[in-house]
């Protein structure tokens, strides 16, 4: 039953709108949201000043089969999708303006790959599939994959992964913990003492900003907060957690000053709010949240680079796009918001 409904939430369609972009790369920057029914992606130019979008020329760009996650390297010069109807992983080459361009041959990877990660050195790429995580060595000059040896590791169904320091965490919805493998200096993972966490029931989203790791609990509406211990990687939960949420949080993000988070809630289709308490990272409730949010938000996204956040509403097909106060954390929706996609969108991502 839980697999069946994240299933039916990864596997999700899609198509582009907005218009075209004129913004300059000084003046702007990317992001992207995966089309799975249109087997592509979508790049959008954020405006540096005001948050609002406008949709990259010659978007959107053709890919695999059903993209349920992209992530871009740090450097920018690399992009890829995890192609979950496709089985495979599409590379992408990026240009300055930030378009696309998918280079073949396709790396295969597990069955329905739906989450990618890349480490802070992007010498390796992690896939999360239905039962196991997939590592790859990427070559910094061409940005190909080679699987490395032992790939894949087996897993359970890791919805969502990310990487601090030298260890992977991967939300695990079907047994509601979060798994953490340490990373070798070849790529290799092996699972750490104690691992996995408890987490709340059906983990389906999770974010870290510097020592804290936050879960979006699907089915028990709640967020989990964790500390990080930064020599073993293991997890300790918050005082308080998990912390109310609406209905069926689906994702999570934190401001770019890592101050304020973020929950988008698919049932209730609103976003709850919290202030990060400073050193311990536990979570208070903003005053005036929930937010109001489009119909059913799917992926919710907080832009690395200034205070907005965006959030893709998979009924309304829409992506909602809003200001953060700096000092309330208060949701304000950017002029022109919200920004009409067509179709269902899927994970919006911004590099």
């Amino acid at each position: 039953m839980v697999l069946s409904l994240l299933m039916s939430l990864f596997m999700i369609a899609g198509s582009s709108g907005c218009g075209s972009s004129s913004d300059s790369s000084s003046s702007s920057h990317p992001a992207y949201l995966t089309l799975p029914g249109d087997n592509a992606i979508a790049g959008y130019r954020v405006n540096n000043e005001s948050g609002q979008l406008t949709v990259m020329d010659a978007s959107p760009f053709a890919g695999g089969l059903s993209p349920a996650a992209i992530v871009v390297l740090p450097s920018q010069k690399f992009a890829y999708s995890a192609n979950s109807g496709g089985n495979d992983i599409s590379l992408y080459s990026v240009d300055a303006s930030g378009a696309l361009t998918e280079v073949m041959p396709r790396t295969a990877a597990g069955f329905a790959p739906v989450a990618l990660a890349v480490n802070s050195s992007g010498a390796f790429l992690f896939a999360g599939n239905s039962n196991s995580i997939s590592v790859y060595a990427i070559d910094s000059g061409s940005g190909v994959l080679t699987e490395i040896l032992g790939s894949p590791f087996p897993t359970s169904t890791p919805s969502a992964l990310a990487v601090s320091g030298n260890f992977l965490y991967a939300a695990n919805p079907n047994v509601s913990a979060v798994s953490v493998y340490s990373i070798a200096g070849d790529g290799t993972i092996s699972p750490i003492l104690n691992s996995p966490f408890s987490a709340g029931a059906v983990p389906s989203g999770m974010t870290i900003s510097g020592n804290f790791l936050y879960t979006a609990n699907l089915v028990s509406n709640s967020v989990s907060g964790f500390t990080i211990d930064a020599v073993t990687g293991a997890l300790s939960l918050m005082s308080g957690a998990p912390y109310p949420a609406a209905s069926q949080p689906r994702s999570v993000g934190v401001s770019s000053a890592g101050t304020f988070l973020y929950a988008a809630n698919f049932g209730s289709s609103n976003i709850s709010g919290y202030a990060i308490t400073p050193v311990t990272g536990v979570l208070t409730p903003l005053t005036g949240s929930p937010f109001t949010g489009g119909t059913q938000p799917l992926s919710l996204a907080a832009d690395p680079h200034g205070n907005f956040v965006f959030v893709a509403n998979q009924t309304a097909q829409e992506i909602s796009a809003f200001t953060i106060a700096t000092d309330t954390g208060k949701l304000t929706a950017i002029s022109g918001s919200p920004f009409s996609v067509g179709h269902t969108p899927g994970a919006f991502f911004i590099p």
